[in-house]
């Protein structure tokens, strides 16, 4: 088995042993999940694809990670919200207008952060997550390596309250209802277009260019927006 596979095989192993727990009744709504650390002492794999699970399952709603107080179960009743101290509350209710509106308000002063800040690892994850799209034979592998790349982008500005609010609006896109809309919109021209967006976004990044960060990620998100809705 190669290293590739391996990975993928423990990335499994790991997401199950925390779904299963909350399946079994074993982790409850608000019961803390096991560090970074201790999962990957546990199950022999690196950090940074135990981090990946995490995220995943945050997406889909099963957990929530809290800046100074760890990771703890979703409580569904309380729409995700769980453990002391919950950052955005909400969330879950407002419209795709609403999300589209906070987006434009703060990504594109991602761009600053993201050129003052970025190092050459996070260059390195955005292009991956740029590959990972442009290879994806599915509007659903699209979308998971466009989310991918916009949380990517977050991480860069080593802002926690920016990456909360960031991965607050991406848990929107595990909601049957974001995903059929985004699914209805995302014609292969329009993908095409993203695609560009997004190498526009890196390379304004790469050239270390504020200004032309922040363009580029509001030309992509003015772009978005008026496919998902339409002004």
């Amino acid at each position: 088995m190669n290293k590739r596979a391996r990975s993928q095989e423990l990335s499994g192993v790991v997401r199950a042993s925390i779904t299963d727990g909350i399946a079994s009744g074993e982790l409850a709504p608000g019961d803390r999940v096991p560090t970074e650390r201790a999962l990957s002492e546990k199950y022999e794999i690196a950090r940074n694809t135990v981090r990946t699970v995490l995220r995943q399952l945050e997406r889909d709603g099963l957990i929530v990670r809290q800046v100074g107080s760890g990771t703890f179960v979703a409580d569904p009743a309380g729409q995700g919200r769980a453990g002391p101290g919950t950052g955005v509350g909400g969330i879950g209710d407002a419209s795709p207008s609403d999300i589209m509106e906070v987006r434009l308000l703060v990504e594109p002063g991602m761009g600053e952060l993201a050129v003052l800040r970025a190092t050459q690892s996070d260059l390195d994850t955005l292009q991956k997550c740029l590959d990972r799209g442009e290879a994806a034979r599915s509007w659903r592998e699209f979308e998971r390596w466009d989310a991918e790349f916009h949380e990517a982008l977050a991480l860069t500005t080593k802002n926690r309250a920016v990456i909360d609010i960031l991965n607050s609006i991406n848990r929107l896109r595990s909601l049957s209802s974001w995903g059929e809309l985004k699914k209805k919109s995302l014609t292969p021209a329009r993908r095409k277009i993203y695609e560009r967006q997004h190498r526009a976004i890196l390379t304004a990044l790469t050239k270390r260019d504020s200004a032309g960060a922040q363009k580029t990620i509001r030309q992509h998100l003015l772009a978005v927006r008026h496919n998902l809705i339409g002004y």
